[in-house]
Protein backbone atom coordinates (compact mmCIF):
# COMPACT_ATOMS: atom_id res chain seq x y z
CA UNK A 1 0.00 0.00 0.00
CA UNK A 2 1.27 3.11 -1.17
CA UNK A 3 1.07 6.37 1.32
CA UNK A 4 -0.59 9.07 -0.68
CA UNK A 5 1.87 11.99 -0.82
CA UNK A 6 -0.82 14.84 0.42
CA UNK A 7 -1.23 13.40 3.83
CA UNK A 8 2.60 13.35 4.87
CA UNK A 9 2.73 16.60 3.72
CA UNK A 10 0.19 18.01 5.93
CA UNK A 11 1.77 15.79 8.91
CA UNK A 12 4.45 17.75 7.99
CA UNK A 13 3.05 20.87 7.50
CA UNK A 14 1.55 20.42 11.20
CA UNK A 15 4.86 19.23 12.96
CA UNK A 16 6.74 22.18 11.43
CA UNK A 17 4.52 24.68 12.65
CA UNK A 18 3.63 23.39 16.13
CA UNK A 19 7.69 23.76 16.30
CA UNK A 20 7.68 27.34 14.93
CA UNK A 21 6.71 29.03 18.40
CA UNK A 22 9.36 27.01 20.21
CA UNK A 23 11.89 28.13 17.47
CA UNK A 24 10.59 31.23 17.57
CA UNK A 25 10.72 32.32 20.72
CA UNK A 26 13.49 35.79 21.85
CA UNK A 27 16.40 34.36 24.68
CA UNK A 28 18.55 36.44 26.85
CA UNK A 29 21.49 35.19 25.42
CA UNK A 30 19.98 37.24 21.82
CA UNK A 31 18.47 39.92 23.75
CA UNK A 32 22.32 40.51 25.17
CA UNK A 33 23.48 39.98 21.75
CA UNK A 34 21.83 42.78 19.95
CA UNK A 35 20.70 44.66 22.75
CA UNK A 36 23.31 47.05 22.24
CA UNK A 37 23.37 47.40 17.97
CA UNK A 38 19.42 48.83 19.24
CA UNK A 39 20.49 51.58 21.02
CA UNK A 40 21.49 53.09 17.83
CA UNK A 41 20.54 51.11 14.91
CA UNK A 42 16.51 51.54 14.24
CA UNK A 43 16.39 48.61 12.26
CA UNK A 44 17.98 46.55 15.09
CA UNK A 45 15.62 48.10 17.72
CA UNK A 46 12.24 47.82 15.58
CA UNK A 47 13.49 43.71 14.63
CA UNK A 48 13.93 43.24 19.01
CA UNK A 49 10.78 45.09 19.80
CA UNK A 50 8.71 43.28 17.15
CA UNK A 51 10.43 39.98 18.79
CA UNK A 52 8.86 41.12 22.31
CA UNK A 53 5.82 41.79 20.86
CA UNK A 54 5.23 38.49 19.60
CA UNK A 55 6.80 36.91 22.42
CA UNK A 56 3.73 35.05 23.55
CA UNK A 57 4.73 33.15 26.96
CA UNK A 58 5.12 34.75 29.91
CA UNK A 59 8.39 36.88 30.38
CA UNK A 60 10.67 36.71 33.13
CA UNK A 61 11.84 39.45 34.53
CA UNK A 62 15.05 40.42 33.40
CA UNK A 63 13.45 39.68 29.65
CA UNK A 64 10.56 42.13 31.12
CA UNK A 65 13.37 44.54 31.45
CA UNK A 66 14.89 44.32 28.46
CA UNK A 67 11.16 44.48 26.70
CA UNK A 68 11.00 47.87 28.51
CA UNK A 69 14.55 49.30 27.42
CA UNK A 70 13.48 48.50 24.02
CA UNK A 71 10.18 50.16 24.19
CA UNK A 72 11.76 53.32 25.64
CA UNK A 73 14.88 53.15 22.86
CA UNK A 74 11.83 52.74 20.04
CA UNK A 75 10.83 56.59 21.58
CA UNK A 76 14.13 57.15 20.22
CA UNK A 77 13.51 56.49 16.81
CA UNK A 78 10.17 57.79 16.23
CA UNK A 79 9.60 60.92 14.65
CA UNK A 80 5.68 61.60 16.19
CA UNK A 81 5.79 63.17 19.59
CA UNK A 82 3.05 60.98 20.89
CA UNK A 83 4.39 58.20 19.95
CA UNK A 84 7.66 58.77 21.39
CA UNK A 85 5.81 59.31 25.32
CA UNK A 86 4.07 56.29 24.76
CA UNK A 87 7.22 54.20 23.89
CA UNK A 88 8.90 55.94 26.71
CA UNK A 89 5.98 55.34 29.55
CA UNK A 90 5.12 51.99 28.09
CA UNK A 91 9.08 50.90 28.14
CA UNK A 92 9.57 52.66 32.26
CA UNK A 93 6.30 51.07 33.24
CA UNK A 94 7.62 47.48 32.27
CA UNK A 95 11.18 48.17 33.34
CA UNK A 96 9.76 49.18 36.88
CA UNK A 97 7.79 45.91 37.00
CA UNK A 98 10.53 44.20 36.64
CA UNK A 99 12.51 45.36 38.85
CA UNK A 100 9.95 45.55 41.50
CA UNK A 101 9.65 41.97 40.36
CA UNK A 102 13.45 41.39 40.89
CA UNK A 103 14.79 44.01 43.25
CA UNK A 104 18.33 42.72 43.11
CA UNK A 105 19.09 41.95 39.87
CA UNK A 106 21.64 43.73 38.97
CA UNK A 107 21.51 43.74 35.10
CA UNK A 108 17.85 45.33 35.35
CA UNK A 109 19.30 47.73 37.70
CA UNK A 110 22.09 48.31 34.77
CA UNK A 111 18.71 48.86 31.86
CA UNK A 112 17.14 51.40 34.57
CA UNK A 113 20.64 53.32 35.16
CA UNK A 114 21.49 53.12 31.63
CA UNK A 115 18.41 54.84 30.62
CA UNK A 116 17.71 57.33 33.53
CA UNK A 117 21.75 59.17 33.03
CA UNK A 118 21.31 59.24 29.02
CA UNK A 119 17.47 61.07 29.17
CA UNK A 120 16.85 64.46 29.11
CA UNK A 121 16.10 65.81 32.53
CA UNK A 122 12.88 67.09 31.20
CA UNK A 123 11.37 63.81 31.74
CA UNK A 124 11.85 63.72 35.25
CA UNK A 125 13.22 59.57 34.91
CA UNK A 126 16.39 60.21 37.44
CA UNK A 127 15.69 59.36 40.68
CA UNK A 128 17.38 56.18 40.92
CA UNK A 129 20.77 56.85 39.85
CA UNK A 130 22.17 56.24 42.92
CA UNK A 131 20.91 53.92 44.26
CA UNK A 132 21.15 51.71 41.44
CA UNK A 133 25.06 52.93 41.31
CA UNK A 134 25.76 51.44 45.00
CA UNK A 135 23.99 48.36 44.41
CA UNK A 136 25.72 47.95 41.10
CA UNK A 137 29.38 48.26 42.13
CA UNK A 138 28.24 45.72 45.28
CA UNK A 139 26.51 42.85 43.09
CA UNK A 140 29.84 43.48 40.47
CA UNK A 141 31.62 40.55 41.65
CA UNK A 142 28.00 38.78 41.83
CA UNK A 143 27.25 38.96 38.12
CA UNK A 144 27.56 35.70 36.51
CA UNK A 145 28.13 36.17 33.13
CA UNK A 146 31.17 37.55 32.06
CA UNK A 147 30.26 40.01 29.07
CA UNK A 148 27.57 41.44 31.03
CA UNK A 149 30.00 41.98 33.45
CA UNK A 150 32.66 43.64 31.94
CA UNK A 151 29.59 45.84 30.60
CA UNK A 152 28.47 47.56 33.55
CA UNK A 153 31.71 47.79 34.90
CA UNK A 154 32.57 49.77 31.55
CA UNK A 155 29.74 51.99 31.58
CA UNK A 156 30.23 52.83 35.37
CA UNK A 157 33.88 53.55 34.63
CA UNK A 158 33.19 55.96 31.59
CA UNK A 159 30.26 57.68 33.67
CA UNK A 160 29.70 61.27 34.96
CA UNK A 161 27.70 59.47 37.76
CA UNK A 162 30.16 57.45 38.98
CA UNK A 163 32.67 58.98 41.31
CA UNK A 164 37.02 58.44 40.87
CA UNK A 165 37.20 56.73 44.26
CA UNK A 166 34.13 54.42 43.18
CA UNK A 167 35.45 53.87 39.50
CA UNK A 168 39.05 52.69 41.10
CA UNK A 169 37.09 50.42 43.07
CA UNK A 170 35.54 49.22 40.39
CA UNK A 171 38.63 48.50 38.41
CA UNK A 172 39.83 46.52 41.81
CA UNK A 173 36.84 44.29 41.37
CA UNK A 174 37.68 43.49 37.93
CA UNK A 175 40.77 42.18 38.37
Amino acid sequence: MRMRPFPALMLLGAVILSCSNLFGQITISEVRLVYPQAVDDEETCKDLYDKFESEKKKLTPLMMGYKGSINALMSKHSGNPFSKMSYFNDGKKLLENAIRADSANAELRFLRITMQVNLPSFLMYNENIEEDKVLLISQLPSVSNEKTKKTIATFLIKSDCTTAKEKKKIEELLN
